[in-house]
């Protein structure tokens, strides 16, 4: 199994491809091969050593993965070999495989790309508290979202 990994803080380009043994779940653990990542804020301060949690080094970051459960543990009741999942862990994800916890683990629901899932941890989660909790909106009010128009536009703010 292939996982990037951080060996020492620095930008993107310090992370290093290594080869490790496969991974097997504990008994309340699932493990996904992984399929898509999500990219955030929080994944660059974590190879840049801000990050308020850290792993001892060598560690794989990322935070969301999306992918298809390989195997589970000997407790996990719900979720089986060959689901299509989603999930949202601390550190790990930038790897061909990975460890979760059955309770932050979801399945996908028919239609929805490895893409789209592994886009919903943090960025859903991000936009939910600004929008509910910072913003204070309010059922019935309005919120405009701006966003690319196609595959070569955009939108321009002035």
């Amino acid at each position: 199994m292939r996982s990037y990994r951080i060996h020492e803080f620095g930008e993107p380009s310090t992370l290093v491809i290594d080869e490790l043994d496969d991974l097997s779940p504990e008994a309340q653990e699932v493990v996904v091969d992984v399929e898509a990542v999500g990219l955030n804020f929080p994944d660059v301060l974590v190879v840049q050593g801000k990050y308020q949690f850290l792993q001892p080094l060598p560690f794989a970051p990322g935070k969301d993965l999306a992918g298809v459960v390989r195997s589970v543990g000997s407790a996990v009741k719900g979720i089986k070999p060959g689901d299509r999942v989603m999930s949202q862990i601390e550190f790990g994800a930038f790897a061909e495989q990975a460890v979760t916890a059955p309770e932050r683990t979801f399945v996908l629901p028919e239609g929805m790309s490895f893409s789209e899932a592994a886009a919903m941890g943090l960025v859903y989660q991000t936009a939910y508290f600004s929008l509910v909790e910072r913003a204070q909106l309010k059922p019935g009010e309005t919120v405009l979202v701006g966003g690319p128009q196609g595959e070569s536009d955009s939108l321009r703010f002035r």
